[in-house]
């Protein structure tokens, strides 16, 4: 029943707003294509197209990449341990994973809510400040041990996750082009998985070597905070969106 009543919700609800949100697609294609095509007199495309070698020797890049790594890598070893978590806080289970419904609704919203923003500044000028609702929800973490933390822990790792779906898969088209992207997403993804990968094994030896969870949580909010300012000076101030690196 539950089943049947998650597929007419996205029948009904998903799909249009997709087909919606997807309306002028064949214009930006276009633009896109004639951004990127060389011009008919011979000369260069107004916009340079990075291949993954070139990506991997740009110092921007690896500025930008922990903004990128450490959302993944600091919720994922602290789901990974929630039974400890749960525990060290004296929360109930069953409410830690009922809070999952909130970072699934949270996280869908503001995906679609941050497709927007980044058509009109740009995912380079959002890249510093994603990571901040999960920062404030680790500073709960780190210093309340309310119940109601989890929801608010839930919240804001949604609202960074949802956030990032958007952001980050834009950014490396809006700064290193289309034609390599395949490549160059290929190399992100494998980063993200080999940090989530890492996450519960190092917060693992952390929990044996008698760490509590409220300095791991004040660690990871340190992760998040040196990628904030590392994201930064990596794109500076940046005016339009269509600004080449």
């Amino acid at each position: 029943m539950k089943i049947c009543i998650f597929g007419t919700v996205l029948a009904v609800i998903l799909v249009p707003l997709v087909l919606w949100l997807l309306g002028d697609y064949a214009d930006r294609h276009d633009r896109l294509n004639r951004e990127t095509a060389a011009p008919t007199d011979g000369t260069a495309p107004d916009r340079r197209q990075w291949s993954r070698a070139e990506v991997l020797r740009h110092p921007r890049f690896y500025l930008m990449l922990p903004a990128v790594l450490a959302p993944s890598f600091a919720t994922t070893g602290i789901i990974f341990h929630q039974a400890h978590l749960v525990q060290s806080k004296d929360w109930s289970l069953t409410w830690f994973a009922t809070c999952f419904i909130a970072f699934g609704t949270i996280s869908l919203v503001t995906s679609l809510a941050t497709g927007s923003l980044v058509d009109r500044a740009g995912a380079r000028s959002l890249l510093p400040y994603y990571l901040m609702p999960l920062g404030l929800a680790l500073l709960a973490l780190a210093f309340f041990d309310h119940p109601i933390v989890a929801l608010v822990f839930m919240v804001g790792y949604g609202i960074t996750a949802g956030a990032r779906s958007t952001i980050v898969n834009t950014l490396w088209a809006e700064i290193y082009g289309v034609i390599h992207l395949g490549a160059i997403r290929a190399v992100v993804q494998s980063a993200i998985v080999v940090s989530s990968g890492l996450a519960p094994v190092a917060f693992g030896f952390l929990i044996d070597a008698g760490v509590t969870i409220e300095i791991i949580a004040a660690a990871s909010l340190s992760l998040l905070v040196v990628g904030t300012v590392l994201a930064w000076f990596a794109v500076g101030p940046v005016p339009s969106k269509r600004i080449t690196p």
